[in-house]
């Protein structure tokens, strides 16, 4: 890890300033989310990619978790970045309202805390286990409504609901289908986006 922030900081200083100067930081969106697999409130924002055909978005996010003791057994805290697709399949509900049939995309959570590491201790051989605590990278697909700015054809607000599942459940389903099913490894979230451009 250590390596990869030391690359970053390097590239990011050799960087020239003309080209920083042009680079726009505010998000292009703000994003709030209940539950799934980033914490029971997760909340952040990002920026829309590539030149995908309007209204169909390719996002990049970058969002705080937070689990609350109470609900998870231990407080925890995470950072999570996600890559949402959300393409033109959409049915028009009003002048002001869509209902988009489908999302998708992949994420990456890193957990902090004492239960949380990147490497198992020097008790468990080595490849004992092929995971680590810490980090989880997964998949969703979901759908949503979408509220478009008056007198705009631009979105302006996506309520959206996905369901998720990370590599630990998946491949804990694969070796196990007689015990788990997939309500078992999914997660139902519920959040909002709001585009600020």
């Amino acid at each position: 890890m250590r390596k990869i922030t030391f690359i970053f900081c390097l590239i990011w200083i050799l960087y020239p300033n003309q080209i920083k100067a042009q680079i726009d930081w505010q998000p292009d969106f703000v994003n709030l989310q209940y539950a799934g697999n980033f914490g029971m409130i997760s909340f952040g924002g990002g920026y829309e990619l590539l030149s995908v055909e309007k209204p169909s978005y390719l996002n990049l996010g970058f969002y705080f978790g937070y689990l609350p003791e109470k609900v998870g057994g231990i407080e925890e805290y995470s950072a999570n970045l996600k890559l949402t697709y959300i393409p033109n399949v959409r049915v028009r509900l009003s002048n002001r309202f869509d209902l988009n049939f489908l999302t998708t995309g992949m994420f990456v959570n890193y957990a902090f805390g004492n239960d949380h590491f990147t490497r198992w201790s020097e008790r468990y051989p080595n490849g004992y286990y092929w995971w680590v605590p810490s980090i989880r990278i997964g998949v969703f697909t979901g759908g949503g409504i979408n509220l478009k700015m008056k007198g705009s054809n631009r979105d302006f607000i996506n309520f959206y609901y996905e369901f998720s599942t990370h590599d630990l459940e998946l491949i804990s389903y694969i070796q196990n289908p007689d015990y788990l099913s997939p309500i078992k490894i999914f997660n139902l979230s519920l959040g909002a986006i709001i585009y600020l451009k």
